[in-house]
Protein backbone atom coordinates (compact mmCIF):
# COMPACT_ATOMS: atom_id res chain seq x y z
CA UNK A 1 0.00 0.00 0.00
CA UNK A 2 2.46 2.43 0.93
CA UNK A 3 4.56 1.25 -2.49
CA UNK A 4 1.13 2.45 -4.71
CA UNK A 5 0.89 5.42 -2.70
CA UNK A 6 4.29 6.41 -3.33
CA UNK A 7 3.95 5.70 -7.03
CA UNK A 8 0.67 7.54 -6.91
CA UNK A 9 2.36 10.74 -5.31
CA UNK A 10 5.58 10.64 -7.91
CA UNK A 11 3.36 10.65 -10.79
CA UNK A 12 1.32 13.35 -9.41
CA UNK A 13 4.50 15.74 -8.43
CA UNK A 14 6.04 14.69 -12.05
CA UNK A 15 2.50 16.06 -13.90
CA UNK A 16 2.39 19.33 -11.21
CA UNK A 17 5.94 20.33 -12.09
CA UNK A 18 5.68 19.73 -15.98
CA UNK A 19 2.14 21.62 -16.15
CA UNK A 20 3.71 23.99 -13.80
CA UNK A 21 6.66 25.67 -16.55
CA UNK A 22 3.52 27.42 -17.61
CA UNK A 23 3.45 30.73 -15.83
CA UNK A 24 0.23 32.50 -14.67
CA UNK A 25 1.26 36.00 -16.46
CA UNK A 26 2.97 38.08 -18.74
CA UNK A 27 3.82 39.62 -22.05
CA UNK A 28 5.68 37.47 -24.10
CA UNK A 29 6.20 33.88 -24.50
CA UNK A 30 9.32 33.74 -22.87
CA UNK A 31 7.69 35.20 -19.99
CA UNK A 32 4.70 32.62 -19.89
CA UNK A 33 6.80 29.42 -20.11
CA UNK A 34 9.64 28.66 -18.28
CA UNK A 35 10.45 24.53 -19.34
CA UNK A 36 13.23 23.58 -21.11
CA UNK A 37 11.50 22.19 -24.19
CA UNK A 38 11.03 23.75 -27.77
CA UNK A 39 7.01 25.05 -27.97
CA UNK A 40 4.97 26.17 -31.00
CA UNK A 41 2.30 28.53 -30.60
CA UNK A 42 -0.60 30.42 -32.21
CA UNK A 43 -2.41 33.00 -31.71
CA UNK A 44 -6.04 34.57 -32.54
CA UNK A 45 -9.40 35.92 -30.73
CA UNK A 46 -10.62 32.74 -28.98
CA UNK A 47 -13.36 34.23 -26.66
CA UNK A 48 -14.30 36.85 -28.98
CA UNK A 49 -13.56 39.70 -26.84
CA UNK A 50 -12.07 41.46 -29.91
CA UNK A 51 -8.41 40.59 -28.13
CA UNK A 52 -5.90 38.17 -29.58
CA UNK A 53 -5.07 35.26 -27.14
CA UNK A 54 -2.14 33.01 -27.26
CA UNK A 55 -1.44 29.28 -26.97
CA UNK A 56 1.44 27.59 -25.94
CA UNK A 57 2.48 23.74 -26.89
CA UNK A 58 5.38 21.84 -25.64
CA UNK A 59 6.82 20.32 -29.05
CA UNK A 60 6.63 16.46 -27.75
CA UNK A 61 9.74 14.49 -28.74
CA UNK A 62 10.87 10.73 -28.79
CA UNK A 63 10.53 8.03 -30.70
CA UNK A 64 7.08 6.39 -31.45
CA UNK A 65 7.54 3.52 -28.40
CA UNK A 66 8.31 5.88 -26.02
CA UNK A 67 5.61 7.76 -23.50
CA UNK A 68 5.63 11.34 -23.15
CA UNK A 69 4.29 14.07 -20.36
CA UNK A 70 3.71 17.19 -22.69
CA UNK A 71 1.34 19.78 -22.04
CA UNK A 72 -0.39 22.94 -23.86
CA UNK A 73 -1.74 25.76 -22.09
CA UNK A 74 -4.52 28.63 -23.26
CA UNK A 75 -3.81 32.38 -22.37
CA UNK A 76 -6.22 34.76 -22.86
CA UNK A 77 -4.91 38.29 -23.74
CA UNK A 78 -5.49 41.62 -21.93
CA UNK A 79 -6.04 45.20 -23.53
CA UNK A 80 -2.81 46.22 -21.35
CA UNK A 81 -0.69 42.69 -23.81
CA UNK A 82 -0.03 41.29 -20.82
CA UNK A 83 -1.61 37.72 -21.17
CA UNK A 84 -3.42 35.66 -18.41
CA UNK A 85 -3.28 31.63 -18.00
CA UNK A 86 -6.82 30.25 -18.34
CA UNK A 87 -5.61 26.48 -18.10
CA UNK A 88 -3.24 23.74 -19.20
CA UNK A 89 -3.65 20.32 -20.54
CA UNK A 90 -2.47 17.74 -21.31
CA UNK A 91 -1.19 15.71 -24.44
CA UNK A 92 -1.89 12.00 -24.69
CA UNK A 93 1.07 10.47 -24.16
CA UNK A 94 1.56 9.06 -27.93
CA UNK A 95 0.87 12.20 -30.03
CA UNK A 96 3.28 13.28 -31.81
CA UNK A 97 4.13 16.21 -34.59
CA UNK A 98 1.19 18.54 -32.77
CA UNK A 99 0.32 21.54 -34.86
CA UNK A 100 -1.67 24.33 -33.84
CA UNK A 101 -3.57 27.10 -35.50
CA UNK A 102 -6.61 29.60 -35.01
CA UNK A 103 -8.75 30.43 -37.70
CA UNK A 104 -10.25 33.61 -38.63
CA UNK A 105 -12.87 32.52 -36.63
CA UNK A 106 -11.50 32.07 -33.58
CA UNK A 107 -11.27 28.51 -33.37
CA UNK A 108 -8.77 26.68 -32.03
CA UNK A 109 -7.30 23.91 -34.82
CA UNK A 110 -4.75 20.91 -32.55
CA UNK A 111 -3.60 18.09 -35.06
CA UNK A 112 -1.26 15.40 -33.79
CA UNK A 113 0.19 11.88 -35.22
CA UNK A 114 -0.33 9.23 -32.96
CA UNK A 115 1.10 5.48 -33.59
CA UNK A 116 0.29 2.27 -32.60
CA UNK A 117 4.03 -0.01 -33.35
CA UNK A 118 3.43 -3.64 -32.61
CA UNK A 119 6.67 -5.71 -34.68
CA UNK A 120 8.25 -8.76 -32.89
CA UNK A 121 11.94 -8.22 -31.56
CA UNK A 122 13.13 -9.49 -35.39
CA UNK A 123 11.03 -6.90 -37.00
CA UNK A 124 9.58 -9.82 -39.09
CA UNK A 125 5.79 -9.46 -37.63
CA UNK A 126 3.52 -7.15 -36.31
CA UNK A 127 1.53 -4.49 -37.47
CA UNK A 128 1.75 -0.16 -37.07
CA UNK A 129 -1.24 1.58 -36.66
CA UNK A 130 -0.87 5.47 -37.33
CA UNK A 131 -3.81 8.42 -36.76
CA UNK A 132 -3.31 11.85 -38.07
CA UNK A 133 -5.85 13.56 -35.88
CA UNK A 134 -7.40 17.44 -35.77
CA UNK A 135 -9.55 18.33 -33.11
CA UNK A 136 -11.49 21.76 -34.15
CA UNK A 137 -12.39 23.74 -30.84
CA UNK A 138 -14.76 26.82 -30.16
CA UNK A 139 -14.63 28.48 -26.96
CA UNK A 140 -18.54 28.49 -25.40
CA UNK A 141 -20.32 28.66 -22.22
CA UNK A 142 -16.69 28.73 -20.72
CA UNK A 143 -15.65 25.77 -22.54
CA UNK A 144 -13.90 24.58 -25.76
CA UNK A 145 -15.50 22.06 -27.25
CA UNK A 146 -15.55 19.66 -29.82
CA UNK A 147 -17.20 21.06 -33.07
CA UNK A 148 -15.71 18.99 -35.68
CA UNK A 149 -12.22 17.08 -36.59
CA UNK A 150 -10.46 14.46 -38.89
CA UNK A 151 -9.06 11.59 -38.13
CA UNK A 152 -6.88 10.14 -41.57
CA UNK A 153 -5.79 6.23 -40.43
CA UNK A 154 -3.16 3.87 -41.39
CA UNK A 155 -2.87 0.09 -40.74
CA UNK A 156 0.22 -1.76 -42.49
CA UNK A 157 0.65 -5.68 -41.25
CA UNK A 158 4.32 -6.20 -41.46
CA UNK A 159 6.29 -8.17 -43.68
CA UNK A 160 3.73 -6.85 -46.66
CA UNK A 161 0.12 -8.57 -45.79
CA UNK A 162 -1.51 -5.65 -46.73
CA UNK A 163 -2.42 -2.09 -45.84
CA UNK A 164 -5.74 -0.19 -45.54
CA UNK A 165 -6.31 3.33 -44.89
CA UNK A 166 -9.49 6.15 -44.70
CA UNK A 167 -9.49 9.90 -43.93
CA UNK A 168 -12.94 11.08 -42.16
CA UNK A 169 -13.58 14.63 -41.69
CA UNK A 170 -16.69 15.07 -39.00
CA UNK A 171 -19.13 18.22 -38.58
CA UNK A 172 -20.63 18.04 -35.17
CA UNK A 173 -22.38 20.81 -36.14
CA UNK A 174 -24.30 19.60 -38.90
CA UNK A 175 -24.09 15.81 -37.70
CA UNK A 176 -22.23 14.99 -41.15
CA UNK A 177 -18.56 13.55 -41.97
CA UNK A 178 -17.26 13.23 -45.38
CA UNK A 179 -15.38 9.60 -45.38
CA UNK A 180 -12.37 8.65 -48.15
CA UNK A 181 -11.53 5.05 -47.88
CA UNK A 182 -8.23 4.03 -49.89
CA UNK A 183 -8.73 0.58 -50.39
CA UNK A 184 -5.01 -2.08 -50.38
CA UNK A 185 -4.00 1.60 -49.30
CA UNK A 186 -4.58 3.22 -53.46
CA UNK A 187 -4.46 6.41 -52.36
CA UNK A 188 -4.92 7.82 -55.80
CA UNK A 189 -8.36 6.13 -56.13
CA UNK A 190 -10.58 6.75 -53.12
CA UNK A 191 -13.85 6.26 -52.61
CA UNK A 192 -15.39 9.56 -51.11
CA UNK A 193 -18.58 9.35 -48.94
CA UNK A 194 -21.07 11.26 -46.96
CA UNK A 195 -22.44 10.13 -44.14
CA UNK A 196 -24.70 10.79 -40.94
CA UNK A 197 -22.79 10.73 -37.97
CA UNK A 198 -24.53 10.19 -34.31
CA UNK A 199 -25.92 13.21 -32.37
CA UNK A 200 -24.20 13.66 -28.97
CA UNK A 201 -23.63 16.56 -26.93
CA UNK A 202 -20.48 18.31 -27.49
CA UNK A 203 -17.78 17.21 -26.35
CA UNK A 204 -15.69 19.07 -23.53
CA UNK A 205 -11.84 19.52 -24.17
CA UNK A 206 -11.47 18.17 -20.74
CA UNK A 207 -13.23 15.39 -21.53
CA UNK A 208 -10.50 14.00 -23.73
CA UNK A 209 -6.63 14.21 -24.73
CA UNK A 210 -5.37 15.71 -28.03
CA UNK A 211 -3.77 12.33 -29.59
CA UNK A 212 -6.59 10.41 -28.03
CA UNK A 213 -8.75 8.61 -31.26
CA UNK A 214 -12.29 9.46 -30.40
CA UNK A 215 -13.71 9.86 -33.57
CA UNK A 216 -15.33 6.19 -33.15
CA UNK A 217 -17.72 7.96 -31.11
CA UNK A 218 -19.76 8.96 -33.47
CA UNK A 219 -20.56 5.89 -35.49
CA UNK A 220 -20.24 6.71 -39.04
CA UNK A 221 -23.42 5.16 -40.51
Amino acid sequence: MKKLLLSIITVFAAVFNTSAQFNQTGKTEQDLYSGKEQTITASGDLNKDGISDLVIAENVQGGIDENTTAFFAIYWGGADGVYNHYKTFQFDSLARAINISVTGKGVLRMAANTTYHVVDDEGESGYVEEYYLAYMLRYQDGEFCLIGGRSDYRYERIPDLGCDGYDVSYNTLTNKAVRKDYINCDFDHPETSTVDIKKLPLMKITEFKIGDPIFGRFDLR
